[in-house]
């Protein structure tokens, strides 16, 4: 198996037509750039809905969320080749990463589709024509009979099939997070208030211990615990109306 130098790059793709439209400048250190093409999916989109790009429209990819992106360009592999994909380092040091397929089979013709996930904390920006994807060919020891089937229009553009397969909620790192804080704050307040509740029962019950054994009971001293009693539970309360909570970190 050898990889194709920058030269036979130059001299294969125009002539076998293999990357439309070529670009002579897009070959870089014996691989081909491919641009951003004019439609992708994100499971982030409201309508769940891919999107269409004209020229010069971006896209914006939320941080752990998926997309699926069309290339430009069409790309056709030989028989006698295997080519292997990628993303631009600049890309993925964002944190897009391709999670799709990393080769393409000899006899494949059509748009390429990647799958990507946003494994950043930020939004990731693509504007059509950016070039994002990269393609290696090598040669095959000789021609192979067992190449890709036969694309169909499908292959051309991101279909409803592609679509349903991404569908449904993706719980993103920092969704969970959020979650997961907001839980402990919970759990937090849940355990201020029992250490309350625990101290009120332990003052009642100490009082009504040394009224019972130390002095004889009278309507009037539980008259007057009881009043004791509710408004300690009246200023227990003040006080957590108006002491702060640390909230959740964001």
């Amino acid at each position: 198996m050898t990889y194709w130098s920058t030269e036979t790059l130059n001299t294969k793709i125009p002539s076998q037509g293999l990357i439309a439209p070529f670009n002579e400048e897009q070959i870089q250190r014996c691989a081909y750039e491919l641009k951003m093409g004019p439609e992708a999916f994100i499971t982030a989109t409201d309508g769940k809905k891919k999107t269409v790009l004209n020229k010069g429209e971006c896209i914006l990819i939320p941080p752990g969320q998926f997309a699926l992106l069309l290339t430009e360009e069409v790309v056709k592999v030989p028989l006698n080749a295997i080519a292997f994909i990628s993303m631009r380092f600049g890309v993925k040091q964002k944190g897009l990463i391709n999670v799709s397929g990393f080769h393409v089979d000899p006899g494949f013709a059509g748009r390429l589709k990647f799958s990507v996930y946003n494994a950043g904390s930020r939004e990731i920006t693509i504007t059509r024509g950016d070039r994002v994807f990269m393609i290696w060919y090598s040669s095959l020891d000789h021609t192979t009979s067992d190449g890709y089937p036969k694309c169909n229009d499908n292959q051309n553009t991101i279909s409803s099939k592609d679509q349903n397969l991404m569908h449904g909620d993706v719980a993103s790192p920092n969704q969970l997070k959020k979650e997961i804080n907001g839980l402990k704050h919970s759990l937090d307040w849940n355990k201020w208030l029992l250490q309350i509740i625990i101290g009120l029962l332990i003052v009642i019950g100490v009082r009504f211990y040394f009224m019972e054994y130390l002095t004889t009971v009278k309507q009037d001293d539980i008259q007057r615990l009881r009043y004791e009693l509710r408004e300690e539970i009246v200023q227990e309360l003040k006080q957590t109306a108006y002491q702060p909570l640390s909230e959740p970190t964001q």
